[in-house]
């Protein structure tokens, strides 16, 4: 017997009326499910999302209904678990989801049925260090952006790769993505797109001041450390950096953010016939 936790962002089916059809089915199935409904901008913290103590821990599958958006925030907050986790898409473009509202019954058929694999993602785990103490620490499955968000000057960032230095930026910025976010920010500013299997993550320069300056490729085990250098100009300009799209807290010159691989994968769930490439291809031509 399978065992379903379902997520639903109550702002992407309002009325519920993906979600009923999805519990109409479980029911018809004989299938042990349980719904959590999430607020994303509800005033109750405990509305807004799912805790990893929520979840029996004999769940068998996490099915989050939302858009990207949702699938990183929820999927993220439960790697710890080692639950496999899969996105049923109600967002615009939902690249991270393996379910669709047109056809999930006979998707969630195949799933139940055994016919898929699972796929693992690693993710960035990373710290602000200012004057020798951590400011803050988070994690993402897409990128990491550090990024002037105001003025058009560049700042300078000094980065190192494993203890020696690798250069230094003048830029509007930098990311540092996941295979899983080089189709993400990434890829708009010029970044290459990854295989997901691939164990290696890209550090790309945001509007570069440099022609020379392009984004690279390193192993996903390597130390990554940025630090602002200055910030011509205009010293007091906001610089933050964000957690998959999650702007976490500004950066000061001066302070260093350190990142590399974290702990947990995510482990998503992927229907056999699921093809990278295909998907790339279909989402990215989308009207």
């Amino acid at each position: 017997m399978n065992k379903l936790y379902i997520i639903v962002n109550m702002d992407k089916d309002p009325k519920l009326a993906v979600t009923d059809r999805i519990i109409e089915y479980l029911d018809r199935k004989g299938i042990d499910y349980f719904i959590k409904k999430t607020y994303p901008y509800s005033e109750d913290v405990n509305l807004r999302s799912v805790t990893k103590d929520e979840i029996p821990k004999d769940t068998d599958f996490i099915i989050i209904l939302g858009g990207d958006g949702s699938f990183l925030h929820s999927a993220v907050a439960l790697a710890e678990l080692n639950i496999p986790v899969a996105g049923l898409n109600l967002g615009t473009l939902g690249y991270l989801s393996q379910f669709n509202t047109d056809r999930f019954e006979q998707e969630f058929d195949e799933m139940l049925s055994g016919a898929y694999f699972i796929e693992e993602r690693i993710m960035i785990a990373g710290e602000l260090v200012r004057e020798g103490r951590i400011i803050k620490q988070d994690i993402s499955l897409n990128d990491v952006v550090v990024r002037r968000c105001d003025g058009l000057s560049a700042i300078k960032l000094n980065i190192s790769l494993n203890g020696s230095k690798m250069r230094s930026s003048m830029s509007d910025g930098l990311i540092v993505a996941t295979p899983t976010g080089s189709t993400a920010y990434n890829l708009s500013v010029g970044g290459a797109v990854i295989e997901p299997g691939a164990r290696v993550m890209a550090i790309t320069p945001i509007a570069p001041h440099s022609l020379s300056e392009r984004s690279v490729i390193v192993a996903d085990d390597s130390d990554i450390e940025i630090e602002l250098a200055s910030i011509p100009r205009n010293e007091a300009a906001d610089i933050l950096i964000g957690f998959d799209s999650k702007f976490m807290t500004q950066m000061k010159p001066g302070d260093v953010l350190k990142l590399r691989k974290a702990d947990n994968s995510i482990k998503l769930i992927r229907l056999n016939e699921y093809n990278f490439f295909d998907v790339l291809h279909s989402k990215m031509n989308a009207d």
